[in-house]
């Protein structure tokens, strides 16, 4: 399989997993999102070892629970944090999907049903959820019953990053067919597709601006990071990175910090689209990227396994 096939997949643990099986090595399956708690105490990772539960930001293993899934690929809380929801499943044969009650992680509902694996979810209320998957599908659910309400159709390719607008009601998607789709969830109508990007989309993060425009960043496979006002439809800028970024994390209404697959984090200022700062960071491909903003502290995971927690202005790291 061509090296560029294998990208457009990398976030996939599944996929990761039977490259691992081909070369033989017994290796720790590679961590594909993590979430702070919270009461900002613990940390909790994804696998294909399960649902791993450490303290933060001292990364003190806990416990590690067993999933009824082969590979998980997405994990949130709920807006009210009494919630955990996880998603994954097996390409092309199974869709997976958890609720468990936070902290006690009892299990609420346990969806498993044909289909293919489930690659992002996100909580829209403490009711209810959507989930992005390989089959194109976009549903939505309710977290009470572990019922679909309805799903969404507008994607040609699989579904691989969501982002909810909570103040505009809006849900952004991106996926392997390269585009960007904004959906008005009053009528669950498409309103728009963005299509400036010409690889597949990895991720969306949204400013953490409460004022004027939302504005939401997108990072694709062309190794570009665009930044669009997702309500009018307008992109207003972009910058290219030397290398594809993984995971997109805003610091503030200026700075965005992206990983790579070259192992590198870049800093970007966002209004003069300049890269400001680069520094190593796990010696592999990095996934998941998550920041504590109240601490100033990165929580940073991926393709050997580890996690790190980093603090951007001092550039200093402790692994795990």
């Amino acid at each position: 399989m061509p090296l560029r096939q294998h990208c457009l997949f990398a976030f996939i643990s599944s996929l990761l997993l039977i490259g691992l099986i081909t070369v033989g090595l017994e290796a720790t399956p590679p961590v594909t999102a993590t979430a702070i708690s919270p009461d900002g105490k613990a940390i909790l990772s994804v696998s294909q070892s399960g649902l791993k539960k450490m303290t933060w930001p001292t990364l003190t293993h806990q416990q590690t629970y067993p999933i009824p899934t082969a590979n998980l690929n997405s994990i949130a809380f709920s807006p009210n944090g009494s919630a955990l929801l996880l998603a994954g499943g097996n390409p092309a044969d199974t869709a997976f999907i958890g609720i468990y009650s936070w902290p006690e992680l009892k299990p609420l509902h346990q969806i498993e049903q044909p289909g293919d694996s489930i690659l992002t979810a996100t909580w829209l209320s403490n009711l209810t959820f959507v989930t992005g998957s390989l089959d194109n599908k976009l549903m939505i659910w309710n977290a009470e019953s572990g019922q679909s309400l309805q799903t969404l159709s507008g994607h040609s390719r699989g579904i691989t990053s969501l982002r909810y607008l909570a103040r505009q009601n809006l849900l952004v998607s991106g996926g392997l067919d390269n585009s960007i789709r904004v959906w008005s969830l009053s009528d669950n109508r498409l309103l728009r597709s963005l299509t400036q990007h010409t690889h597949p989309v990895t991720c969306i993060a949204e400013c953490p601006s409460e004022e004027g425009l939302p504005l939401i960043a997108t990072a694709a496979e062309d190794r570009t990071v665009r930044f669009w006002q997702p309500t009018i439809g307008r992109m207003m800028r972009f910058i290219r990175l030397p290398a594809r970024p993984l995971a997109i994390v805003w610091v503030n209404e200026t700075i965005l910090v992206a990983t790579c697959n070259n192992g590198m984090l870049y800093t970007v200022d966002t209004l003069n689209v300049e890269v400001v700062k680069s520094t190593a960071t796990l010696p592999k491909w990095v996934y998941a990227l998550t920041y504590d903003r109240p601490r100033g502290l990165f929580a940073l995971a991926g393709s050997d396994g580890k996690l790190s927690v980093q603090n951007l202005s001092t550039f200093s790291n402790t692994d795990k």
